[in-house]
């Protein structure tokens, strides 16, 4: 009965556009938003529901008792948020857009939210939404009459795509490369590709699977899926030539050209997939011009051109892959090259291999290394330039920064390297360049 009421009460606020944003964190609440208030570790959510209101919460659902006409209590809250996002879903118009991979998963999303919200009404993940928490309340946040929702899937550990992919209902779904990382959680990497492949395998019939023909991965999921494959890359039905510009091909004929002077190539492969989405759906390829001069985001090789050095601040995250794209980039830049490059996690017992490799393919490559964390010391053995290490951020001082250079912050969540980015944005004030 609780239950019953309690959905009835959420479907006629979002038919009528009066209730927005789900959230669990009361500090986001803006006003028609919902707050979700429920148990945590450390802290309980019902604290907070006095607050949220005060914010201007349109609804509050509590595991507690709350005496106010806003506050909706539901005993099992964490059970039936799971079930609120599976039954909202009856009533949408819009269609489910699924994405997964270890890397580029945040970049892609935007790339394709921007591409899609141009023409069409779109929901899009809020921040990090991207768990087992994070899907659901990005499925109620969403409009019914929207026309496209974008979910990012995580997977922390196995089975959790498939936990997932049984909670929303997906109309189309790809998978960006899977590579060895963030394995705490795994016995091995095929047991990484096996959760990230349900991102297909769980796909009805009726849905949409865009495959990258260039991924190891690739035979694999054409063979486990249900859904009707859209193979995009080499000799699929789209493909991405990168030449003066990069060029979309459709059966052999150039559909549409990008230039790729603002862009750095380790988009190429975000921009092939929003390619691929674009033609999954039928709705051509003029949008993709908005992403010639794509900005990025903080902390995903965000460009800063500053008075004294260029700064590219890629401090959100890590993998060997990603390690040497930023790399490269590097190395096209006209300046002393400087890498600064914090440790790597969730690597396993294969830390210091990947590390090593790391300092071996930045020789050449870049003038200095520095070296932040326990095993980025295994870089800096390798790397033959000009080179310091210091075992955490807080070591880093900013004059190791001198006038001309070009600067990469790299390196993996737990490092928060981020702290270095804002010591040299305060050092070289400045504004970012498109």
């Amino acid at each position: 009965m609780l239950y019953a009421q309690a959905f009835s009460r959420i479907l006629t606020l979002k038919q009528r556009l009066q209730l927005k944003n789900f959230h669990i964190d009361s500090r986001l609440i803006q006003a028609g938003d919902c707050f979700v208030a429920l148990p945590g570790k450390q802290v309980d959510g019902c604290l907070y529901i006095q607050s949220a209101l005060a914010q201007g919460a349109k609804l509050v659902l509590s595991h507690q008792p709350f005496d106010h006409p806003d506050v909706v209590y539901l005993p099992n809250l964490a059970d039936d948020l799971i079930s609120l996002a599976k039954d909202i879903q009856k009533y949408r118009r819009y269609q489910t857009i699924a994405l997964t991979g270890s890397v580029g998963k945040t970049t892609t999303r935007h790339m394709l939210y921007q591409v899609l919200s141009a023409n069409f009404r779109v929901t899009m993940a809020y921040g990090n939404y991207n768990n087992e928490m994070g899907v659901p309340l990005t499925i109620l946040s969403a409009n019914l009459n929207d026309d496209f929702l974008i979910l990012e899937m995580g997977a922390a550990k196995p089975g959790d795509i498939k936990y997932l992919m049984n909670i929303a209902t997906v109309d189309l779904s790809f998978c960006l490369p899977v590579l060895p990382v963030h394995l705490a959680n795994y016995n091995n990497f095929e047991q990484l590709v096996d959760t990230k492949s349900d991102i297909y395998r769980i796909l009805s019939k009726q849905a949409l699977a865009v495959i990258d023909l260039d991924q190891p991965q690739a035979g694999l999921w054409q063979s486990l899926t249900m859904a009707r494959v859209v193979a995009i890359g080499s000799g699929g039905e789209i493909e991405l030539h990168v030449n003066d510009a990069l060029y979309i091909v459709r059966q052999g004929q150039v559909v549409m050209s990008i230039d790729k002077q603002h862009l750095p190539s380790h988009l190429y492969l975000n921009i092939k997939m929003v390619a691929g989405v674009m033609h999954a759906l039928g709705i051509g390829f003029d949008g993709l011009k908005l992403l010639e001069k794509y900005q990025g985001l903080p902390g995903r090789l965000y460009h800063y051109l500053l008075k004294e050095i260029t700064l590219f601040d890629d401090s959100y995250n890590a993998s060997v892959t990603s390690v040497k794209a930023a790399i490269d980039l590097l190395a096209r830049q006209p300046k002393r090259k400087i890498l600064v490059f914090g440790s790597m996690g969730e690597l396993g017992e294969s830390s210091a291999r990947y590390h090593q490799e790391i300092g071996e393919y930045a020789n050449g490559r870049v003038d200095e290394l520095i070296a932040v964390g326990h095993d980025a010391f295994f870089a800096h053995e390798a790397f033959c330039g000009v080179k310091k290490h210091i075992s955490e951020t807080a070591l880093f001082q900013d004059d190791w920064i001198k006038a001309g250079s070009a600067v990469v912050v790299k390196g993996s969540r737990f490092m928060k390297m981020e702290r270095i980015v804002q010591l040299l944005l305060s050092k070289f004030s400045g504004e970012y360049v498109s």
